[in-house]
């Protein structure tokens, strides 16, 4: 092998190790395969092997050592940016990221970052795998990870068990090469090599084909077997066994005892430090001639090895060599471990630190440490870790009411409420036992907190009230408050729940936790919405979709997504919602979320059911249930209620009445008050069409007494009554019932519920028709659902089924910075198109639109003749056909022999049948959309935010014609006004400082711009510095005075006077 010019950092250097050519062979030869597992159990040899393949190896190597604390997402995720960074410099850039993001989306983002930065071939070594067992959330990192990686990243894993990967599917795909303990056995050869190294001349061959047999090759085994032990070898091995760990340990004590005393001293005294150094075993553990002891263990091979930050024993030698400590001389054991303790304590090194005073059996000095760290531990994700010290000084019956508080927290985040009540039930004995009052009101609202998530609505409110009543922590009274508000909105108590939230949301913002203020936006904002108060529901969801993707976690930002989309639908912006929602379920295809997927299903079926498409809908309840868990009750309740209100439209009473009995019977036992009367409803309007009329409407108008407020359930139900009076043929009630509605939703309620319901009630629409005069906004309303209606032609009876798609063929244009033109997935090379002009000419009648013949070569050849300019036509025509078809299955498919430039009455045009994707022309569809919103809508920052993104340079920088020109010019000026209305946008959400950058951007091109101008401004005002905005103003004058001999305009004028105020 040729060794790279760029070398990994950090990989182990084994003391006294033999060299492995034929399974470095093999090694070198596996690199065409995607993933190399090592697999085998200790002492084979694993890390040895792949750690001298990898010091030759062809390609840059990153290593990556994982050990126990990387179970740990937070540990794990920056340890692999850590292992990275000699080959991709910048990618510790990305450790911001892990405190929002979820574990497979921290995967896919070290994936992606790869991937873009086109790093070329190297190697990714994961050592020690074994230790992320049992931890299901760096495990799910772990494998999207590996799903991410390009294939130039050859990922190598060795370790005692299988990681968990999808291996089955990967070695079907011939994409997994594996070396095991068969493999990783020593020949006799390499036998008789090691004890050539090791001078055991007086050991025959046929005593070493002996030992090679009796420890099957056995790597370690071996190494021990060949330093000096009892002479009688047979009957060791009598004595040993075949078991590895009792062979080593009984091996290992031989050749202890074999060596000088003062280095066996040093061995044992050393092994309470898992790293080595001199200065460290100097400094911590207070040895002598350190550094002259590690030399003698390293020259005689003693299963130590080098790695970053020093020496490191094999762990089955340190293990021996701790217990051998621990029997011999207990009191120095804890003495040591006790050192160790207090200067990692003093170093600030708490996991260190504890794990020796819990070594050391002091678990009320491991104690303080832990609570000083549990709650910063717990905001951090290092959730494994506190469990484990949780249940390490539970057993040593230690007093860490706030570690025990911060694993309640973690089990119940979980929804293992048991485990999670063990632990409140301890941190509560402690905070009494200290008469700490305010942890004690932490373990109340924890409770709450639980009982919140199970639906014991009224427990959950009796342990916040008294925190309410008596508010003597504000962080606490915030969080009292919101839990109540919680509990006033799944009981239906919509004004109270919105007084509650409100009076918390100032508390949250003061407290600066982004995460816990999109939370409780996210539930004002549903409160908002059942409330009908959309104005305000929308204020609240364009704070919480920016924060969320400041945060930058897809699953929350996709549940952010599903409320837009909601927000949208309830306005009738059908087209919005459903952008809103694909968007969402796009994100999360990416990075799987089973709740967010779950409840974009739902919103996707509530919208597809109210548009018409009755099967597709069907669909999408029926994946959201499968993807809901019993976590999710409320969400399972609404889903049935959904499926309860379309089966009922299909005239499917029976199925329908069986979808909301069961909702009601759920929200009855789990107290979801609105979900039980909007199931409730529907069961008394089938009553009705049953013939059952007098007793359905009755009970239909106690659940409109119920419902609290104006809410678009009250327009519903009441809608509801107009329907079952008009089976009574009372005409006179139903219009009442009707006016009541229409009220209700004319008074600030969305009336997009009650639309839906009448549209699809044919004998409900029929009635409003004939007030139409009186009911002009609902029958408005009643028009734009029927022009977003899908005009599907599906049967009430049949279901969506999945129809394989035949394989399409569509062209990729990318015309901002490079030019790059993609049939399908392949990009058509230069040499397809035989010259510049044959692109160009695809490039003219896609922006320009069909030409003639006359106009296309006047504007390419203007001063040719006219033979020369026929010529050149078409040789120009023939070209870019030939480089655009490629092949006949896409000329068929298109349906024309020359499927994407043809002639039609004298015009040349690019086929309209044709799918064709061109960056450009999305950047306009964005802007265009973008436009028609306010500033201050989400979906307007998002469109430009995604317009921005597109435009990579300038428009066809290659192309040197008077058309490109002119289409270029045009383009930037779009670019500036998107960048000046996206920092327009980001400043509405009051994001000043973001909005800047945009202002700038966009000066740059353009320092003549006004409105960027004053946008910086009004940035600086927000932010409480006038004296920029003066400064800026001073400025400002200063410039256009000098270019251009002007004075500021007049509004430019007026703005900073009314900021300087």
């Amino acid at each position: 092998m040729s060794k790279p010019n760029n070398p990994g950092k950090h990989i182990p250097e084994i003391s006294g190790a033999i060299s492995r050519p034929h399974l470095l062979r093999k090694l070198e030869e596996a690199l065409t395969h995607r993933l190399i597992l090592v697999n085998a159990p200790p002492g084979y040899g694993k890390t040895t092997l792949v750690a001298e393949f990898a010091r030759n190896a062809p390609y840059p190597v990153a290593w990556h050592t994982i050990e126990e604390r990387q179970r740990d997402v937070p540990n794990f995720f920056a340890q692999a940016l850590a292992a990275l960074q000699p080959i991709l410099p910048n990618i510790t850039d990305l450790l911001e990221s892990v405190a929002a993001l979820e574990p497979a989306e921290l995967g896919a983002i070290v994936g992606d970052y790869v991937r873009e930065q086109n790093v070329g071939d190297f190697i990714y070594v994961l050592d020690d795998i074994q230790h992320l067992s049992s931890s299901p959330a760096s495990e799910t990192l772990l494998r999207s990870l590996v799903a991410r990686l390009p294939t130039t990243c050859h990922i190598i894993i060795t370790g005692r068990i299988l990681p968990t990967l999808p291996l089955t599917q990967m070695i079907s795909q011939r994409e997994v090469f594996a070396l095991g303990q068969e493999h990783l056995r020593f020949t006799q050869e390499e036998v008789q090599q090691l004890a050539k190294q090791a001078q055991r001349d007086d050991l025959s061959p046929d005593k070493l084909n002996n030992l090679t047999t009796w420890l099957e090759g056995w790597p370690a085994g071996m190494v021990l077997a060949l330093h000096p032990l009892p002479d009688n070898i047979q009957a060791l091995m009598e004595q040993l066994g075949h078991n590895p760990e009792s062979m080593f340990e009984t091996m290992a004590a031989s050749m202890l005892e074999a060596q000088p005393p003062g280095l066996r001293d040093f061995l044992l005294e050393a092994s309470t430090l898992h790293r080595l150094s001199p200065e460290l075993c100097d400094d911590v553990l207070g040895l002598q001639d350190s550094g002259r002891w590690l030399v003698q263990i390293q020259a005689r091979n003693l299963f130590i090895s080098r790695v970053q930050g020093g020496l490191e024993y094999h762990k089955l030698f340190r293990n021996f060599l701790q217990r051998q400590l621990q029997a011999s001389h207990p009191e120095h054991f804890i003495e040591l471990h006790l050192k160790a303790a207090h200067w990692f304590k003093e170093q600030n090194q708490i996991e260190e630190a504890f794990n020796h005073y819990m070594t050391a059996e002091r678990p009320e000095l491991a104690a303080p440490l832990a609570e000083q760290v549990a709650r910063s531990y717990f905001v951090q994700g290092k959730e494994l870790t506190l469990l484990a010290w949780g249940e390490q000084l539970r057993e040593a019956q230690a007093d860490a009411a706030a570690l025990y508080l911060s694993c309640a927290r973690v089990h119940s985040d979980h929804f293992e409420y048991e485990k999670a009540a063990m632990y409140l039930a301890l941190a509560e004995t402690g905070y009494e036992q200290r008469n700490d009052a305010h942890g004690l009101a932490e373990v109340r609202l924890q409770y709450a907190t639980m009982d919140l998530q199970r639906g014991n609505y009224q427990a959950a409110y009796a342990q916040a009230a008294p925190l309410i009543e008596n508010p003597r922590h504000e962080s606490l009274y915030g969080q009292a408050l919101k839990i109540a508000g919680v509990v006033h909105y799944r009981l239906g108590n919509l004004k109270t729940a919105a007084e509650n939230l409100e009076a918390a949301l100032p508390i949250h913002r003061a407290e600066g936790d982004k995460h816990k203020l999109a939370n409780l936006l996210q539930d004002l904002e549903g409160v908002y919405q059942r409330l009908g108060r959309l104005d305000d529901a929308a204020n609240c969801l364009n704070e919480q979709v920016g924060l969320r993707r400041k945060l930058g976690s897809s699953s929350t930002l996709a549940l952010a997504l599903n409320n837009l989309g909601y927000y949208y639908q309830m306005r009738g912006d059908y087209h919005l919602a459903l952008q809103a929602f694909e968007e969402g379920l796009s994100i999360i295809s990416r990075v799987p979320n089973r709740r967010a997927e779950s409840y974009l299903l739902w919103s996707m079926g509530d919208l597809q059911r109210d548009r018409g498409a009755f099967g597709e809908a069907m669909q999408y309840y029926n994946r959201s249930l499968e993807m809901s868990d019993n976590n999710e009750l409320s969400l399972q309740c609404a889903v049935l209620v959904s499926m309860a209100r379309l089966r009922r439209w299909q005239g499917r009473l029976n199925e329908a009445f069986g979808n909301a009995q069961e909702a009601a019977e759920l929200a009855a036992e789990h107290q979801l008050a609105m979900e039980g009367m909007q199931a409730r409803a529907i069961c008394y309007v089938i009553e009705a069409q049953q013939g059952h009329i007098v007793g359905a409407l009755s009970g239909l108008e106690q659940i409109a007494n119920e419902i609290q407020g104006d809410s678009m359930e009250s327009a519903w139900v009441n809608g509801l009554c107009a329907y079952v009076a008009l089976l009574a043929g009372d005409k006179h009630a139903a219009q009442r019932y009707l006016n009541t509605a229409y009220e209700i939703g004319q008074s600030g309620s969305s009336m997009q519920t009650l639309v839906a319901e009448i549209f699809h009630t044919p004998d409900l629409q029929n009635f409003v028709g004939e007030y139409r005069l009186s009911l002009s906004a609902l029958v408005d309303e009643l028009n734009h659902l029927a022009e977003a209606q899908t005009h599907t032609t599906d049967a009430a009876d049949i279901e969506m089924v999945e129809i394989p798609m035949a394989a399409s063929y569509t062209i990729r244009v990318t015309t901002f910075g490079d030019v790059v033109i993609r049939r399908g997935r392949e990009i058509i090379p230069n040499s397809m198109w035989r010259s510049s002009t044959a692109r160009e000419l695809f490039l003219y009648l896609l922006f320009m639109g069909p030409k003639k013949r006359e106009d296309i070569c006047l504007d390419f050849w203007p001063n040719h003749s006219s033979e020369r300019v026929r010529s050149n036509f078409h040789t120009t025509l023939y070209r870019s056909r030939h480089a655009l078809n490629g092949n006949d299955a896409l000329r068929q498919a298109a349906g024309h022999n020359d499927a994407i430039i043809y002639d039609e009455y004298g015009f040349y045009r690019i086929n309209d049948d044709l799918e064709i994707w061109c960056d450009a022309k999305k950047f306009c569809e964005y802007l265009e959309e973008a436009e028609l919103l306010s500033v201050a809508d989400p979906r307007s920052e998002e469109l430009l935010r995604r317009a921005v993104e597109l435009y990579r340079g300038d428009f066809l920088q290659s192309v040197h014609h008077s058309w490109a020109d002119a289409l270029r010019t045009n383009y930037e000026e779009l670019y500036i006004e998107a960048l000046i209305g996206l920092g327009n946008s980001v400043q509405a959400r009051r994001e000043s400082q973001a909005a800047q950058e945009y202002y700038r951007r966009a000066l740059e091109i353009d320092p003549y711009r006004e409105d960027a101008h004053r946008g910086l401004m009004s940035c600086y005002a927000k932010q409480g510095q006038r004296h920029k905005v003066k400064k800026h103003l001073d400025t400002l004058r200063d410039f256009l005075q000098k270019e251009i001999g002007v004075e500021p305009s007049g509004e430019t004028l007026r703005h900073a006077e009314n900021l300087l105020r």
